[in-house]
């Protein structure tokens, strides 16, 4: 899912989790596995989110808002999971960003000005097309 999206989008990971940085916004995913509980990876992902955002902030002087979603493949994983087809649309609909705002942002992660929080890309030693991991099965 995430590698087929267009290339002005910047794409981060950092072990299972993604970022996605687009004039829709910049949103942190969080793979939600069946034995995850789930208020406990709303709140891994929240503080992911923050963590982000202050990094940010390390490089300019308006950041926006930092979207967190659980993701999973199953549709009805429950309120506030966003199933996998929807990963696209939820991330590049909209105009939440700037389109400079956003290529700086990407910049930024192109860089390596967020790691060690942050990579650049998907990881290369996936065994996926995308290397996101819900319910024991890829997010493709």
């Amino acid at each position: 899912m995430l590698s087929r999206l267009p290339k002005s989008v910047g794409v981060g990971h950092r072990g299972r989790d993604r970022l996605v940085i687009s004039t829709g916004g910049v949103f942190v995913l969080h793979p939600l596995e069946q034995s995850d509980s789930t208020s406990e990876a709303r709140e891994d992902a929240q503080e992911l989110a923050e963590v982000t955002r202050d990094r940010l902030a390390d490089h300019v002087t308006w950041v926006p808002f930092v979207d967190r979603f659980l993701v999973a493949d199953d549709p009805n994983a429950g309120l506030g999971v966003l199933p996998t087809g929807f990963i696209a649309s939820t991330t590049l609909e909209g105009h939440a960003v700037e389109p400079q705002t956003a290529t700086d942002l990407c910049r930024l992660l192109e860089l390596g000005h967020l790691s060690p929080l942050w990579h650049h890309g998907l990881p290369r030693t996936s065994p996926t097309v995308n290397g996101v991991v819900a319910h024991g099965r890829p997010l493709s």
